[in-house]
């Protein structure tokens, strides 16, 4: 992920290049605009979480608990070579069963 330097880098050429774009000047764009806008646009992204559950939303199918609970599950499960289908309340799509074990589907889904 690219520091915030870099960020402001990209988003001033970006913005220099619209200004020229509708023939504004260029100075009328006041530096804390720049950071707000990286600052929004991080805001709309989602979290580490958000992209976790996400993820596994690929490898497993409704049941009684949701896609998170699931994840929370898993995540709790005292053995990390056991297979993630053995795990209580945990349904896995029929391609992948028996596929992962707790370990290597925390490794697939996390971001």
């Amino acid at each position: 992920m690219p520091d915030k330097k870099d960020e402001v880098k990209d988003l001033t050429k970006f913005l220099k290049t619209k200004a020229k774009e509708f023939k504004s000047d260029w100075e009328d764009v006041p530096l804390w605009v720049i950071d707000a806008a990286i600052d929004w646009k991080k805001s709309k992204e989602p979290s580490h979480r958000e992209q976790m559950i996400e993820n596994a939303r690929h490898y497993l199918s409704d049941g009684e608990l949701s896609t998170e609970e699931m994840v929370e599950a898993i995540e709790n499960h005292d053995d990390p070579y056991d297979i993630i289908d053995n795990i209580e309340g945990v349904v896995v799509w029929e391609k992948v069963e028996s596929r992962f074990t707790v370990k290597d589907f925390l490794r697939t889904i996390t971001p």
